[in-house]
């Protein structure tokens, strides 16, 4: 004998809805999930360049300040007479010979952006004007390193002029040259000397310069990042 029977229409509904419904939430929680994860990402990023960015700030604050006081030095130095030179205590006389020989340069801190950027994850940084300035972060920074490396350049050739001269005259193991009053007159009767001085000292203003461009990208980033 047979039988007719009904197909269940309404149950394979239910039971497709609850299955649809089941994959719609599963990819609401992986994409809840993944922007947690993102914005987790991206708020430890913006920590480490925070962190970053303040050390730059600081060390650019100690390096500008370093190219005044050789900016000073070597205008003393040039227009200065070789008996006025005597009267300096040796303590001076060294500070302006380090100034003359010995430019600082700017080291910046850009692990975290480097790492970003290496990593294709600059997208981590939300703030499309954040992004940019810390591209031309690394930008000005690399453009800078010809600059640099003729600015260091120089620092030696004047450093080895003294050997002319009996120098450099270090203390103990100490990197610093220690010179007394008598041996920078001598140096500054020195016309070559003085050339060297005056070539490295060109480099290093324009290196400087260059500086301060950077230094304006910095208080960018950091306004950026502290808004």
């Amino acid at each position: 004998m047979t039988s007719n029977s009904q197909t269940p229409w309404t149950r394979i509904f239910a039971e497709g809805a609850i299955i649809v419904v089941s994959i719609l939430l599963a990819f609401g929680i992986d994409a809840a999930w993944d922007a947690r994860n993102a914005r987790a990402e991206g708020e430890v990023a913006l920590s480490g360049l925070e962190e970053d960015f303040i050390a730059n700030r600081t060390q650019m604050d100690r390096i500008l300040a370093s190219h005044r006081s050789r900016a000073v030095a070597f205008e003393w130095f040039e227009a200065a007479r070789p008996e006025e030179i005597l009267t300096l205590s040796a303590d001076s006389a060294s500070s302006i010979f380090r100034s003359l020989y010995l430019p600082d340069s700017f080291d910046g801190v850009r692990g975290n952006v480097d790492a970003l950027v290496g990593a294709g994850r600059l997208d981590l940084v939300g703030d499309d004007r954040l992004r940019e300035r810390l591209v031309t972060f690394i930008n000005l920074i690399d453009d800078a390193e010809e600059e640099r490396a003729a600015m260091r350049a120089g620092g030696l050739e004047i450093f080895k002029a003294t050997a002319e001269h009996s120098g450099p005259w270090a203390v103990g193991e100490s990197l610093l040259p220690r010179i007394h009053s008598a041996d920078l007159a001598a140096l500054r009767r020195d016309e070559r000397f003085v050339g060297l001085v005056r070539l490295g000292y060109h480099w290093s203003y324009v290196y400087a310069i260059q500086l301060r461009g950077v230094s304006d990208v910095i208080d960018d980033i950091l306004r950026l990042l502290t808004d």
